[in-house]
């Protein structure tokens, strides 16, 4: 039989109408929050969105473009006012956006220069390895120092090697002659994809995953009873298949946490340690 209340509570209470009127786990953020996840989530065509919003006057004329831009304005709008916010909520928005930057393409005086966008945010990218040492000397937060940390790890040599093969991908497809727009908008597209998926984000998961994913394998492994504090990584329960309690450790135990917690406990002893996490157990 389904327990109709728990439901209701859970996922209707809690996670719709609580997720909207308040921020839930210090995910919050102004009214303005989704304005550069729009320009960053559109990549490599945010220079499109910026055709769609210069000739929207005469883009409304037509029925099916004003649906698309209620829809795609309501997502905005919600997520908007909405207390908890994260990027993939956009994503909502995403399909009527693309839909009407499409149909914007053939009112753009200059699509060469599309390609701007892109490889300015490549540019950042590639400047990484030389700004992480100045952003450590300026940062005093332990959890963050400790991600800055293992990011410069991860941005040596074959880091900018790929960025800078992609910089010189999408600017030979940009300068290919006889080859319309659209088509070198597509190409732009699968370059940015591939390094997306097969480098930055495998980058990403080494640099935030792994470290919860070893934890909860050697928790597992050796049999932890531990407890969580200070932290909340729902993945480190799908490793460990199994729940913890999240509450203060008492003497004895083993706590899952972050660096930046460390001096408020009693001198525990680590168990593991890798770009922010924390396995230790508490003195007795």
């Amino acid at each position: 039989m389904i327990k109709v209340w728990p439901l209701l509570r859970d996922f209707f209470f809690k996670h719709n109408i609580n997720r909207f009127s308040s921020s839930f786990e210090g995910h919050s953020g102004s009214l303005l929050y989704y304005i550069p996840v729009i320009i960053l989530g559109l990549m490599p065509f945010t220079g499109l969105f910026f055709t769609l919003l210069f000739n929207l006057k005469s883009l409304l004329y037509d029925q099916m473009n004003r649906f698309l831009l209620i829809w795609a304005t309501f997502v905005f709008l919600f997520f908007s006012l909405s207390g908890t916010k994260l990027p993939h909520y956009m994503i909502y928005g995403y399909t009527p956006l693309f839909i009407l930057m499409a149909r914007a393409l053939p009112l753009s005086l200059h699509p060469g220069r599309f390609v701007l966008w892109p490889l300015l945010f490549l540019a950042a990218l590639a400047s990484l390895p030389f700004l992480l040492p100045v952003a450590l000397q300026h940062i005093d937060d332990g959890y963050i120092r400790a991600i800055l940390e293992g990011a410069a790890g991860l941005t040596g040599l074959n880091y900018l090697l790929v960025i800078g093969a992609a910089i010189a991908g999408l600017s030979l497809i940009t300068f290919l002659p006889r080859l319309p727009a659209e088509w070198k908008m597509i190409l732009n597209g699968i370059v940015f994809s591939l390094l997306i998926t097969l480098y930055l984000m495998p980058c990403a998961g080494s640099l935030m995953q792994e470290p919860v994913k070893e934890a909860a394998l050697m928790t597992k492994k050796k049999g932890y009873n531990i407890v969580m504090w200070k932290t909340w990584n729902p993945s480190f329960l799908v490793y460990l298949e199994s729940f913890v309690e999240r509450r203060l450790p008492v003497p004895g135990e083993i706590v899952l946490t972050t660096v930046k917690e460390l001096d408020m406990l009693d001198n525990p002893a680590i168990l593991y340690r890798k770009n922010g996490m924390v396995l230790a157990k508490m003195r007795q």
